[in-house]
C-alpha cells in the first residue's frame, strides 16, 4: 500500500474511532422494558418502587388487574443494576425486593403465593417464582 493511501486509511480509522466513541454513539447501549402486573385478589393494591443508583422511577400504586411498566435506558459502558421493591397486604407489610437484569425476566406478576418472573425465549414462555 503506498504511503499516501496508508496515511489516509489511518486517518480515516482514527476519525471513525472518535466518532464511534462520541456520546451519541455510546448512549443507550442497554435498553430494557419492565412490566409488573398485579394479579392479587380484589382490593389488594400493590406498591411498586424501582430504581438504579442514579435514577429513581418513583412509587406507584397498582390496583388489582392493573400493571406498571417503564423503559430504562443506560448510557454507561456496563449495564446498571436496577432493582424493584414490591409491597402488598394489610398496611403493605409484605415486602419483596428483586434485581432486574438485562438478560432474564422483564415481566413480573404479583400473586397471592409469590412473585413470578417471565422470560420469552424462542417462542417459549418460561416462568420462575422468586424465593
Amino acid at each position: 500500500m503506498p504511503m499516501n493511501r496508508r496515511r489516509s486509511f489511518i486517518l480515516f480509522a482514527f476519525a471513525f474511532s472518535l466518532t464511534m466513541m462520541s456520546k451519541p454513539a455510546l448512549s443507550f447501549l442497554y435498553i430494557r422494558s419492565v412490566w409488573i402486573r398485579n394479579l392479587l385478589h380484589s382490593g389488594n393494591d400493590l406498591v411498586v418502587h424501582c430504581k438504579t443508583a442514579d435514577q429513581d422511577m418513583g412509587y406507584h400504586r397498582v390496583h388489582p388487574t392493573g400493571s406498571y411498566g417503564f423503559r430504562h435506558e443506560s448510557n454507561t459502558l456496563a449495564p446498571e443494576i436496577l432493582w424493584c421493591h414490591l409491597w402488598q397486604g394489610p398496611n403493605f407489610k409484605h415486602h419483596q425486593v428483586f434485581d432486574v437484569y438485562y438478560i432474564g425476566p422483564r415481566t413480573w406478576e404479583a400473586k397471592e403465593d409469590g412473585i413470578y418472573g417471565f422470560v420469552l425465549e424462542e417462542s417459549t414462555l418460561e416462568m420462575s417464582k422468586l424465593d
